[in-house]
């Protein structure tokens, strides 16, 4: 397969969660477009294969990994040098719902809602173009009181605060770990 020329004035858009099912999916779409892709994924070796995969489908001048886990917010500054000269970012990024991944598992507040407010706060600093949210379908009504929903729409929230340019893609469902039930 022939890969997408890469330029350096191509869209450098930043997805966060990158070598996740949905995130994955993502980075290999966009580098399919010919955009260049910086994947933020959590420093553990399993991220790292999956990430060395994703970087076989494009040139290699069009993809980079940054580790940085957002359970530990922005204070190491990996958030704010991941968002550097990106023109996007894309988080796709939440706790795990693995089932295989129990011991690793890590509580929505501290993942999908603080430290998704950690890496909004690094891209406004950057002065990112724009951010795509992947939240939750109807969080305003139904489930708000479950932690899971509650961390999306804090995100959503923030965004909608401003001023950066945004999208919340309200998803009715991501069902790949019912496979492994």
């Amino acid at each position: 397969m022939a890969h997408p020329q890469s330029s350096s004035s191509a869209p450098l858009v930043l997805v966060a969660g990158g070598t996740g099912h949905l995130g994955a999916r993502v980075v290999r779409t966009l580098l399919a477009r010919g955009c260049r892709v910086r994947v933020l994924a959590r420093p553990r070796a399993a991220s790292r294969t999956r990430a060395a995969d994703l970087q076989a489908l494009g040139p290699h001048d069009a993809f980079e990994v940054v580790e940085a886990d957002l359970a530990r917010g922005d204070a190491d500054g990996a958030l704010a040098g991941a968002c550097r000269g990106a023109d996007a970012v894309c988080s796709c990024a939440g706790a795990s719902v693995d089932l295989h991944a129990l011991g690793d598992r890590q509580t929505f507040a501290r993942v999908d809602r603080d430290g998704n407010l950690a890496l909004l706060a690094a891209a406004r600093a950057a002065r990112v173009g724009r951010f795509v949210y992947v939240g939750v379908h109807d969080g305003s009504r139904s489930y708000r009181d479950t932690a899971y929903v509650a961390a999306h729409e804090a995100v959503a929230e923030a965004l909608a605060a401003g001023p950066l340019p945004h999208a919340v893609v309200r998803s009715t469902g991501l069902f790949w770990f019912f496979g492994e039930v």
